[in-house]
């Protein structure tokens, strides 16, 4: 009997140990500027940060605020505004990705609905060993830089 309370106590501690191991992406200064109501697509923006001693590569971001959450880039090139859709991005150990209006950012399309000024959208970042963080973004109003 003795023998099976440990065996149980190693296995559910194995199967929660995979849950509070602390993954090494960090976020912070997390923002959403306000849309209008019925817009398409909202951005997110902040700062990724890597605090592990390898790099990070996140692989997947998604929030349950809307339908789809993609990681883009915004470019100037020949004079014409570019944005295109980014799979993964890498960040090196101990160094930190700011997701800006003009560059990296988030598209989080077909929102559930238009967050307004002052509420909170909760964005997930999954990385390429499987963790997951979560993210705390405000939503600032419509003319916040």
């Amino acid at each position: 009997m003795r023998f099976k309370l440990q065996l149980m106590a190693l296995a559910v501690g194995l199967f929660a140990g995979h849950s509070i191991i602390a993954c090494d992406l960090q976020v912070e200064n997390g923002w959403i500027r306000e849309a209008p109501p019925g817009a398409p697509s909202i951005a997110a923006y902040g700062v990724l940060k890597n605090s592990g001693a390898k790099a990070l590569e996140v692989t997947a971001i998604s929030s349950k605020a809307s339908d789809m959450a993609m990681l883009h880039e915004s470019s100037v090139k020949d004079g014409i505004s570019q944005m295109r859709m980014l799979s993964s991005v890498t960040i090196r150990a101990g160094g930190k990705l700011t997701l800006a209006p003009g560059g990296k950012h988030i598209m989080l399309t077909d929102p559930r609905n238009a967050p307004k000024a002052g509420e909170h959208v909760t964005i997930s970042f999954t990385d390429s060993s499987g963790c997951v963080t979560n993210g705390d973004f405000t939503v600032r109003p419509l003319t916040a830089d």
